[in-house]
């Protein structure tokens, strides 16, 4: 179906101009004038329609992102269908997402790291607390508006901490934990890995375990522990920076933070230019 542009549909929008297409929805920037607010309007594709699997990773993502109104999860503002089109409408971003900063820049500095990783934990830390666990935490679905404010995308394969349901759909490889790949077990621990390893990038531009194609990835991940980011970079506070990224990477779910909190409260202090408190279980890493 081609959309009309510049002209009401559903007596609430205007599209404006379309922003992009992928393979399941086609992306566009419109007015709601009912409250005056431009807004991005996600339309899932015809050929979509008939795949019951993309159909519900399409419900999936307005089912769980609309619970919140939190300053680093995007807002879900409206369900609906046009013309027996299903569509998502959310707030308008303008900026770029993490993934695009880190393939310009590399690696970034202190204050950067903190200030995004501090901004990432927060929204992920509402999601727990909600007992949603995002499941596809990756730079890609982190997306930085132009005041510096990072939201959390994508919840297509979002899912409640209590679900009797396996996501078939795994993410990608460089940010699962072990335990999914190998049981598909997801956890507030296999999100906490997936932020380990986003720290892992912030700091060194480089993911941990790199390969020609994803079964190379994962049978280096099943195999080798994250390795010590002291390998890649020389920032201040390096013992300490790596000490948190191999506990929230531990290949042992239960040896990894508890909470996203605990995650925080780490960081926090390295904001403070305190020292990290470090558990004999990781003393391997800092004899």
């Amino acid at each position: 179906m081609t959309l009309p542009l510049n002209r009401p549909i559903l007596s609430r929008y205007i599209l404006y101009r379309h922003l992009a297409s992928g393979g399941m929805a086609d992306i566009y920037e419109a007015n709601d004038f009912v409250v005056n607010k431009d807004v991005a309007i996600k339309f899932l594709k015809e050929k979509s329609l008939k795949n019951e699997y993309e159909l519900e990773l399409f419900k999936n993502e307005a089912r769980y992102a609309a619970i919140f109104n939190h300053p680093h999860i995007m807002k879900i503002y409206n369900v609906g269908e046009y013309e027996g089109q299903p569509f998502v409408s959310y707030e308008l971003l303008k900026g770029k997402t993490l993934k695009e900063v880190l393939d310009e820049r590399g690696k970034l500095s202190f204050d950067e790291v903190i200030d995004y990783m501090l901004q990432i934990l927060d929204g992920v830390d509402a999601l727990h607390e909600r007992e949603i666990i995002h499941n596809d935490l990756k730079p890609d679905n982190l997306f930085i508006v132009r005041d510096g404010t990072i939201k959390i995308v994508d919840f297509g394969i979002a899912s409640h901490i209590y679900s009797k349901e396996q996501k078939e759909t795994l993410g990608s490889v460089n940010y699962v934990a072990p335990e999914v790949l190998i049981s598909k077990k997801r956890s507030y621990q296999s999100d906490i890995y997936s932020c380990g390893i986003i720290l892992f990038e912030l700091l060194t531009g480089r993911v941990p375990f790199e390969g020609a194609h994803s079964g190379e990835v994962i049978n280096q991940l099943l195999k080798n522990d994250v390795p010590s980011i002291k390998k890649y970079t020389n920032i201040s506070n390096i013992e300490d920076f790596d000490y948190i990224v191999n506990k929230a990477t531990n290949k042992v779910n239960s040896n990894r933070y508890k909470t996203v909190k605990e995650f925080i409260a780490d960081l926090n202090r390295l904001k403070r230019h305190e020292r990290v408190k470090k558990s004999n279980v990781f003393t391997r890493w800092f004899k």
